[in-house]
């Protein structure tokens, strides 16, 4: 008896043409390289696809041995999870077999190949760049500097590995049995979040021994005191010396301090904080709420500025999340 594939319902194509697998798939991803070695391939190509918006859920089969080359990888990140079948890939410089205890992590930037058996079969989640930066950045509480990059292969069988795994396929079976998810838009976008912060949480990557000063070795009193005297006071307008005057140190020494534990300034800190406070706030705007008097509230006086700050940071202007909380 056939098994149903997962996402059956999302199908984005099915074919047995080589080229217009080739072009399918190009359009679902990228230009890319796919070529076989097999005189007179028997395609079998479908792929499944469930857009949540940032993250796509995936399910991708040729039913042929072949090869898929992609030069560099664009803006998105991309973690295979075999279901059927032993993959082989090279992700930059490293090359790897990949079961169905593993899975493969692409970032953008690199190089990649993927060599499929007749029989494989992926469950794959497409993360676009942009999302996981901004996620990072809201998880360290400061702009990021160099490109996110991961290690290829992530561990499936236990630990954090196990339980990222455990998510995606919640979420695979979410869609396939409920599809509910797809149409709750604050729902939608807290577990696409979920399931980036998994990820860097995961599996090692650029930014991991920072997000591990975050929540690992403790800070000097003088930042906690200078932390402590930020968050009490994100609705007032106050300025470095109030922060100096706070923690009883020197100047230079606070800086030096809150720049090594939190990774950027006091009064840099002040503002990603304010911006984090209006955003909970906009997500959870009443009827009578609006974007001015928000941004008042937490010190946002001059509103372009505002706008341009939160858009950076978020992704999406003040007055789109206030209409996603409607």
């Amino acid at each position: 008896m056939n098994t149903v594939a997962p996402l059956t319902k999302f199908q984005r194509f099915a074919t047995d043409d080589l080229e217009i697998m080739r072009g399918a798939m190009t359009d679902a991803y990228c230009r890319h390289d796919i070529r076989t070695n097999e005189r007179r391939p028997q395609i079998a190509a479908r792929h499944n696809q469930a857009d949540l918006g940032a993250v796509s859920f995936n399910f991708l089969t040729y039913g042929v041995q072949l090869t898929v080359d992609v030069p560099e990888m664009p803006d998105f990140f991309l973690i295979d999870f075999p279901l059927t079948g032993a993959m082989r890939y090279q992700v930059r410089a490293d090359a790897f077999a990949c079961t169905t205890g593993q899975c493969s992590i692409s970032s953008p930037g690199g190089f990649l190949r993927s060599e499929w058996l007749r029989e494989s079969e992926l469950i794959t989640v497409k993360i676009d760049r942009r999302a996981v930066e901004r996620v990072l950045t809201q998880m360290l509480e400061r702009s990021i500097t160099r490109p996110i990059c991961f290690d290829p292969v992530l561990d499936c069988t236990q630990g954090t590995g196990a339980s990222f795994r455990a998510l995606v396929n919640y979420l695979v079976a979410e869609l396939d049995a409920i599809d509910a998810v797809r149409h709750a838009p604050l729902w939608s976008r807290q577990l696409q979040r979920t399931v980036i912060s998994g990820l860097l949480a995961t599996q090692r990557h650029t930014y991991s021994q920072e997000i591990a000063a975050c929540t690992g070795s403790p800070s000097p009193k003088c930042v906690r005191r200078a932390e402590a005297f930020i968050r009490g006071n994100l609705a007032n307008l106050i300025s470095i010396e109030d922060i100096v005057s706070a923690t009883g140190v020197p100047e230079r020494t606070l800086f030096a301090s809150y720049k090594k534990f939190r990774g950027m300034t006091p009064m840099a800190h002040h503002r990603a904080l304010r911006l984090a406070a209006a955003r909970e706030d906009l997500v959870k705007a009443g009827s009578h709420d609006t974007v001015a008097s928000v941004a008042c509230k937490w010190g946002f006086f001059h509103l372009g500025h505002f706008s341009r700050d939160y858009a950076a940071r978020f992704g999406e202007k003040p007055s789109a999340t206030l209409q996603l909380s409607r």
